[in-house]
């Protein structure tokens, strides 16, 4: 699936998908306002990060948060200019880097090799959307301590009303969320 605002854009990909003999959906939207039809394994940007106004990039990390599934990649090229009058606008590898590092993990960093015209702007980032432990971890807790809860027997509490080694194995859900905090 492809999403643009431009229709033009759009028919381009139409046309070119066709031409290549392959099958695609392409879609008119707006990336950073839109709910998402479905989550996507991956996204790939190329320089959107810069062409758009400076006061709407946390938007960008949030939307490329709300498209994404967990575990998710997003492959970005981004462009390094001082520029401040675009777009495209400026941007530097720390300001990219302290918005997606806080929710994605990054894999890998390049420089794109494609662009003689502009050597040492473009940067390519491979990213992967963090898990979110701490969700992961209530989860475990709860299922692991319900049974012992006592809202429901279970054989053992015939045998003993001891049964706080039950609960060892919920512990993993605290441990899982105390280790993403960490």
């Amino acid at each position: 699936h492809g999403y643009d605002l431009a229709p033009s854009a759009i028919r381009l990909s139409e046309e070119r998908t066709r031409a290549a003999g392959l099958r695609a959906a392409f879609q008119l939207g707006d990336f950073l306002r839109d709910e998402p039809p479905f989550l996507f394994d991956w996204i790939f940007e190329h320089t959107l990060f810069c062409a758009i106004d400076p006061s709407e990039r946390e938007a960008y990390v949030r939307a490329t948060l709300r498209w994404l599934k967990p575990g998710g990649q997003y492959l970005a090229v981004n462009y390094l200019i001082p520029d401040q009058d675009g777009p495209p606008f400026g941007t530097t590898r720390e300001e990219v880097l302290g918005r997606f590092s806080p929710h994605f993990d990054l894999l890998s960093e390049r420089v794109p090799r494609y662009s003689p015209t502009r050597p040492g702007l473009a940067l390519m980032l491979w990213w992967r959307k963090k898990w979110r432990w701490w969700g992961c971890g209530l989860v475990v807790f709860v299922v692991m301590v319900f049974p012992v809860l006592g809202l429901v027997k279970f054989d053992f509490q015939r045998n003993s009303t001891v049964a706080e080694r039950f609960v060892y194995m919920a512990m993993i859900g605290p441990a899982m969320g105390v280790g993403w905090v960490v």
